[in-house]
């Protein structure tokens, strides 16, 4: 209880949605007392009661707004016009949110609920008495795709009209795959170039450093085992709008890629794909 003599509920880790901008307030703490605001900060810097009910919302949305169901189920979320027939018919209370006052908070540059003012039941977690209640989960981004991430060289393993060879400490190279797109970065041959010329490199070095790397990014289609990479940027111009086939499999942390076919922009094959076979072990880096 706290000195009026109503219950303190300490709302921590929560999400604050003012209401009055787009803006949402990471990481926050609001204290109330009955139906009173009485402190909000920054979660950690608020000093919690020690009666004080303390609900983790764990990232959830703390927000004025409007009560559904029982007071055992709470949700709260602004009326719609067309669900004005819920409180007629009895089945939720609309709660006026007239009662809040506003001041600036510095540093956050929005706008947020002063302390001592009447709640009269506005502040609710978005996802209902913290998830328990009514069982709803906060909302998240759909799960990863097995490729999500980003992937460092490991192994190149090549075999072709020379023979077959394996190469353990390959020069540095970067995949990274987004939800869509993808960026490939990667270096070739047995050693990096020279730094005496790094930054003036001659006509002739730049040719030579033009064979010494791979660089494309763009988007991506994913199957069962099949990997196709679409360039929309590319060190070689007649390589955008083209296309490159692996085959894919990830074990543990590590991806393999073998390539199966490199098109060009007007469907011409790369001659590297009919004399050698490519597959290369990338290790995720994160």
């Amino acid at each position: 209880m706290g000195p009026s003599g109503d219950e303190v509920t300490a709302f921590v880790n929560v999400r604050l949605v003012p209401m009055t901008s787009e803006l949402i307030v990471e990481n926050q703490s609001v204290l109330v007392e009955g139906p009173t605001i009485i402190q909000i900060g920054r979660a950690g810097e608020v000093a919690i009661p020690e009666q004080a009910t303390v609900i983790d919302g764990a990232g959830a949305h703390l927000m004025p707004g409007r009560r559904l169901g029982s007071l055992d189920q709470t949700v709260v979320r602004p009326a719609e016009p067309d669900e004005l027939d819920l409180v007629h018919a009895g089945v939720a209370e609309l709660v006026e949110p007239s009662s809040l006052l506003e001041r600036p908070i510095a540093g956050i540059g929005d706008w947020l609920p002063v302390p001592g003012t009447r709640m009269s039941r506005l502040l609710v977690l978005s996802c209902v008495a913290l998830f328990i209640s009514m069982g709803c989960q906060p909302a998240g981004p759909p799960p990863a795709g097995p490729l999500e991430g980003a992937w460092r060289l490991s192994e190149v393993h090549l075999s072709g009209p020379e023979g077959e060879s394996v190469d353990t400490q390959p020069l540095p190279g970067l995949y990274t795959f987004m939800r869509e797109h993808y960026s490939i970065v990667r270096m070739l041959g047995d050693q990096l170039p020279p730094d005496n010329r790094l930054w003036y490199p001659t006509v002739a070095e730049k040719a030579r450093q033009h064979d010494a790397i791979i660089v494309n990014a763009g988007t991506y289609e994913l199957s069962d085992s099949i990997l196709t990479t679409h360039p929309i940027a590319a060190k070689t111009p007649e390589f955008i709008g083209g296309r490159t086939i692996y085959e894919w499999r990830v074990v543990a942390d590590s991806l393999w890629l073998t390539t199966l076919d490199i098109r060009s922009r007007d469907d011409m094959q790369d001659p590297f794909v009919a004399d050698y076979r490519l597959v290369i072990k990338l290790v995720r880096a994160e």
